[in-house]
């Protein structure tokens, strides 16, 4: 759900806060949270995220949504 991809961008931002960058990867997040939580609830596919330097997408590929960006 979007409220899953807000826990995540949270997640994100504490783990920018923990470790002075943003994870490389989501599985980076997996101390952190729960390892379903990288996954989006209505596809059941890992979310795509992206990180380049300062700054990060997380998306989700929905059914009849080529993209949809959360964060």
């Amino acid at each position: 759900s979007d409220l899953r991809a807000i826990y995540l961008a949270f997640a994100i931002h504490y783990y920018r806060h923990k470790k002075g960058e943003f994870p490389g990867t989501l599985d980076e997040l997996k101390p952190y949270i729960k390892a379903h939580m990288i996954k989006d609830a209505f596809t059941g596919k890992p979310y795509s995220y992206r990180r380049r330097f300062d700054d990060v997408k997380l998306h989700s590929e929905r059914e009849g949504e080529i993209e949809k960006f959360l964060y």
